[in-house]
């Protein structure tokens, strides 16, 4: 038989080496779980809803975030009369954070856009998350009767400018979701975030800053 007695401190205990040892250790136990990013999904959901985007956190997909390919897509319709009025408002301003999303104002003229309001031009204006990789797979179509139109090619090249306008500011919402997710993500596993964790559970470790949870498991009793 033999017996081993090892001192073990809490991280305020250890000196600056060992609790940089503790920290690395941990460093990314706050995003381990599956729901560690549900507050970005939120966020975005909020956002969406304030342009007139209808969007699901289930159908949000991204990879992070140091490798080539990593990203961000999402499912979603898109109602662009909202999506034009609110951001000619503003009112998006109130929830996205300041200075990381920029929203430029419709070039459509507001007389298609009240055609499109009045329902004498349908259309398709919906995001799908391709099948493998992340980006944005926006599809977008109008159709009315052109026999009812004297000024056609008018409202052809306005409906061309909205879906320019469309493709941009989607790419733009798509970049602006994977930084909240990227800055969460470095949040939380940042030095303090990840110290506050290991305080918060009471964790132990060796003189050199090493988990001393499985020592501790195995000075348990057995049920």
């Amino acid at each position: 038989m033999k017996t081993i007695k090892i001192k073990l401190y809490e991280f305020s205990e250890l000196d600056k080496a060992a609790q940089q040892k503790a920290l690395e250790e941990w460093r990314y136990i706050n995003v381990d779980s599956d729901n560690w990013f549900d507050f970005s999904l939120e966020h975005f959901h909020t956002l969406c809803k304030a342009l007139g985007i209808a969007t699901d956190s289930d159908k949000i997909s991204f990879s992070g975030f140091y490798s080539q390919g990593d990203g961000s897509s999402f499912d979603s319709e898109i109602d662009p009369v909202v999506l034009a009025k609110s951001i000619a408002q503003g009112t998006w301003e109130e929830v996205a954070s300041i200075g990381r999303l920029k929203l430029s104002p419709c070039p459509c003229r507001q007389a298609v856009l009240n055609l499109i309001k009045a329902q004498f031009i349908d259309y398709t204006a919906v995001t799908k998350r391709p099948s493998n990789g992340n980006w944005v797979n926006l599809e977008v179509d109008f159709w009315y009767d052109h026999n009812q139109c004297s000024n056609y090619q008018h409202i052809e090249n306005q409906l061309n400018l909205l879906k320019q306008w469309l493709t941009t500011v989607i790419a733009a919402l798509n970049q602006y979701l994977y930084r909240c997710l990227e800055d969460e993500y470095e949040y939380l596993c940042s030095n303090q975030e990840v110290q506050n964790t290991i305080e918060a559970n009471n964790y132990f470790f060796t003189g050199e800053g090493k988990p001393a949870d499985y020592i501790l498991s195995l000075s348990m009793p057995n049920p």
